[in-house]
């Protein structure tokens, strides 16, 4: 039954997840307080929250910086335009083809 529904009597389970619900207010001031991204959460410590530093770190332009794209994801976009606008000449050529073929049958 615990496995098909949300529901456990796993008294483990239970203490920590009490933990971790006495922390949540603590949690919550860390995140929407002064910029210290450190929170201090019961039975785990002192936690960075490295995640809000990434995107939103004391330069900026952190987010700028996930959109960035690299080098060779820029040669394979590259390659697959050719690739694209080769295949759309090929259809093209063979549209010619397949309707002189059609014409010379009648």
């Amino acid at each position: 039954m615990e496995k098909l529904a949300d529901y456990t009597c796993d008294p483990e389970y239970l203490a920590v997840w009490s933990k971790l619900m006495k922390s949540l207010d603590n949690f919550k001031q860390v995140i929407e307080g002064p910029v210290t991204w450190i929170a201090d959460i019961e039975s785990f410590g002192r936690i960075d929250l490295k995640i809000v530093n990434e995107v939103l770190g004391p330069l900026g332009g952190g987010i700028e910086r996930l959109m960035d794209e690299s080098p060779s994801v820029t040669i394979k976009r590259g390659r697959l335009n050719q690739s694209i606008g080769l295949l759309k000449e090929s259809k093209d050529v063979l549209a010619e083809i397949i309707d002189r073929i059609a014409i010379a049958d009648d």
